[in-house]
């Protein structure tokens, strides 16, 4: 009884954690020159955008190293351009454009440092 009662407590928190990085959105982008976010440079390449499941993290991956986590807000986009990333005069990542969502990184203590970013 006592071994059921543990599979089942243990199934029930996999699937848990399984819907949870299902509901989590991520996108693939790439720069062609030194992009900021905060203040870290990403260096042109391929990179991975996550967000957290309730849309007000994403974080920055170059493969599967961690570069940079960002408070984001989230909104509907209804019209302009879509599928592209929007910086600022000085190189800094503002939003980001999916088909259906714009996703704003809020400049308010952004990214003290890469240190910060590898904590949870």
């Amino acid at each position: 009884m006592r071994r059921t009662t543990t599979i089942i407590l243990t199934l029930a928190l996999v699937s848990a954690l399984s819907l949870t990085l299902a509901l989590a959105e991520s996108y693939s982008f790439q720069t062609q020159t030194v992009t900021k976010i905060g203040d870290i440079d990403l260096e042109p390449g391929r990179y991975e955008l996550r967000l957290n499941s309730t849309k007000t993290t994403a974080e920055f991956y170059d493969g599967r190293r961690l570069v940079a986590r960002v408070k984001i807000t989230v909104t509907r986009l209804k019209d302009g351009t879509k599928n592209a990333l929007l910086t600022n005069r000085n190189g800094e990542l503002v939003e980001f454009r999916s088909r259906d969502e714009k996703i704003v990184f809020l400049s308010e203590n952004p990214n003290k440092t890469l240190a910060s970013a590898e904590k949870p």
